[in-house]
């Protein structure tokens, strides 16, 4: 494959073209798309996950494969949506509400017509989920102006923790250097050269894919990394952050803003350093790498519960009754449903009667 497919519809996989498509004999119908530059495996669907997709997916975020390639012009057919969807849910309220006034004392609706005594109600009990998942789906694909937060352009320091690759550190370091000093050489994956806090570093990748091995350069050897310990990351702190004011933490467990899930792996404890600046920053360190593993400032975290929440019903407190969970979020998407069905009948039926269709 010399192009990106609907499976593989992203722009930042173009350089690892071209794609050898292999189709699997299993039982689940697997189709395996693997770079031919790198030799890495960069989707893998099933046949079932490919109709859930179909059917799910790839409308809800509008990817279609000539769209989705398209990354400006695709944000900007999501954003216009979006906003015409927040317009029509606004209105549909204040109109259900002006409706609801003038209902008779033993009704909440003053329609007697099916479709839209349905549309009414559903509308006016379940109008503002809409309008909040409609609000954080726009969320999604747009940046949250800084003034909203409070937070002045020009203000505005660039707080840099990780550093690029750079292999002028790594001297004359081969990969086989690296797999003679593991401690483990069953069932490596991936090795990752990393440049972190002014050292050659080795992620060291196994079959769960998730918690590396971490090794350093030493004196032109590889070996296994210590642990940063809080000091550590405190001193690395003073030098980079240099006069901005700062705190530091240890954290042991998860909570509203630091949480991994199946996709992304956070490490526990973390080093949280909390940075006075006018954004707020705050940055979390892997102690095994020294790396910031995830950088949050005012303008993030109220992202995070503008679209996290909104649209995932994403807090901790649910996420631990994963089945509750998402059966609030069915049970509110069926009301989604059926308010949208309701007012795509009665705008069918206002056409045919004012337009005779």
């Amino acid at each position: 494959m010399d192009d990106l497919s609907q499976w593989v519809p992203w722009n930042y996989y173009k350089p690892l073209l071209p794609f050898y498509k292999c189709y699997m004999a299993d039982k689940e119908h697997t189709v395996l798309y693997v770079s031919a530059k790198t030799g890495e495996i960069i989707q893998e669907t099933k046949r079932l996950e490919r109709w859930s997709a179909r059917l799910g997916a790839i409308p809800h975020w509008i990817y279609f494969k000539q769209l989705r390639s398209l990354e400006k012009t695709w944000r900007l057919v999501v954003i216009i949506l979006a906003s015409l969807g927040i317009l029509m849910t606004v209105t549909g309220i204040y109109a259900g509400v002006i409706r609801y006034r003038k209902r008779s004392k033993n009704s909440i609706t003053p329609y007697k017509k099916f479709w839209y005594k349905w549309h009414h109600i559903t509308g006016f009990f379940f109008g503002f989920f809409v309008f909040t998942f409609v609000l954080s789906g726009l969320i999604s694909v747009s940046s949250i102006p800084d003034w909203m937060v409070g937070v002045k352009k020009s203000d505005k320091v660039k707080v840099g923790w990780n550093q690029k690759l750079d292999l002028r550190m790594h001297h004359h370091t081969t990969p086989w250097n690296i797999y003679k000093a593991l401690d483990n050489k069953d069932g490596v994956r991936k090795i990752e050269w990393k440049s972190v806090l002014g050292q050659a570093q080795y992620h060291v990748y196994y079959e769960d894919y998730q918690k590396p091995d971490v090794y350093t350069l030493y004196n032109d050897s590889v070996i296994s990394q210590r642990p940063y310990s809080m000091s550590d990351i405190q001193s690395q702190a003073n030098i980079l952050l240099g006069q901005i004011p700062f705190s530091i933490q240890e954290q042991f467990t998860y909570d509203n803003y630091y949480a991994g899930s199946g996709m992304i792996y956070l490490p526990q404890p973390a080093y949280k350093i909390m940075v006075d600046d006018v954004a707020n920053t705050w940055l979390y360190i892997d102690p095994a790498s020294g790396e910031a593993v995830k950088t949050l400032t005012r303008n993030t975290r109220l992202r995070r519960w503008l679209y996290r929440f909104l649209h995932t019903l994403d807090i901790p407190m649910l996420k631990k009754m994963d089945g509750l969970r998402k059966t609030i979020l069915v049970l509110l998407c069926l009301m989604g449903l059926a308010i949208s069905v309701t007012g795509f009948v009665i705008g069918i039926k206002w056409f045919k009667r004012n337009l005779g269709w």
